[in-house]
C-alpha cells in the first residue's frame, strides 16, 4: 500500500512542481524496488528459470501494452477519464517493464555470462549505480543540440559507465569512502 502511495505521489508530484534533482521520478521508483523485493522474498524467479513461456507472455504484454500507449499518447482533446485511464496505463506499464526487466536480467545472471567485464562491473556496480545519472545529465547540459540525439544518447552510455566506472574505482581505495558509499568493509 505505501508503495502505491509513493507512485501516486510520484506521478502526480511532476504536475505540481517541477521535478528537480528527480524527486517525483524517485517516488515512483519504489513500488519497482518493493516489486524486485517480493520477487525475491517469495522466491518467483524459479518461474522465469522454468518456463519460457512465461517470459514470452512478459514480453508479448510489454509490447501489447506499448502499441496501446503509443497508439492512444497526445490524443488531442484529453478528458479527466482519458488523463485517469492514461496514468493507469502507464503504471502497468512500467510495472511489467520492470518485472520483466528483472526476470532477463535474472536469466542473464544464470547463464555462464560472468567473465573479468562482468565481475568489476558487479563490484562497482553500486557506486555507478548512484553517480551515472549526475554524470548524464553534464553531458547533455554540454552537448545537447549539438550532436544527433542518437548519437548523444551512445556519447551519454559509454561516457557515464566510463566515468562512474573510474569514480568508484577511486573510492574503493580508502575505508571511509567505501562505508560513504555502502560498502560494509
Amino acid at each position: 500500500m505505501i508503495m502505491c502511495c509513493f507512485y501516486l505521489v510520484g506521478l502526480f508530484g511532476s504536475n505540481i512542481c517541477s521535478n528537480y534533482y528527480m524527486i517525483w521520478t524517485a517516488c515512483t521508483y519504489v513500488l519497482f524496488f518493493g516489486c524486485g523485493f517480493l520477487i525475491r522474498k517469495f522466491k518467483i524467479e524459479k518461474i522465469c528459470n522454468n518456463s519460457k513461456l512465461f517470459s514470452l507472455f512478459f514480453i508479448g504484454s510489454y509490447f501489447i501494452l506499448f502499441s496501446i500507449y503509443m497508439f492512444t499518447y497526445n490524443v488531442g482533446n484529453v478528458s479527466a477519464f482519458y488523463k485517469i485511464y492514461s496514468y493507469g496505463l502507464q503504471c502497468i506499464f512500467h510495472l511489467v517493464g520492470g518485472v520483466s526487466a528483472f526476470f532477463v536480467l535474472q536469466s542473464l545472471a544464470n547463464t555462464s555470462f560472468n567473465n573479468e567485464i562482468t565481475i568489476k562491473l558487479a563490484k562497482y556496480s553500486m557506486p555507478i549505480y548512484l553517480f551515472h545519472e549526475q554524470i548524464i545529465y553534464v553531458v547533455i547540459a554540454l552537448l545537447n543540440g549539438k550532436l544527433n540525439i542518437y548519437v548523444l544518447s551512445i556519447f551519454c552510455f559509454v561516457i557515464s559507465v566510463c566515468l562512474s566506472y573510474l569514480i568508484s574505482k577511486l573510492l574503493f581505495k580508502w575505508k571511509f569512502t567505501r562505508i560513504l558509499i555502502g560498502e560494509k568493509s
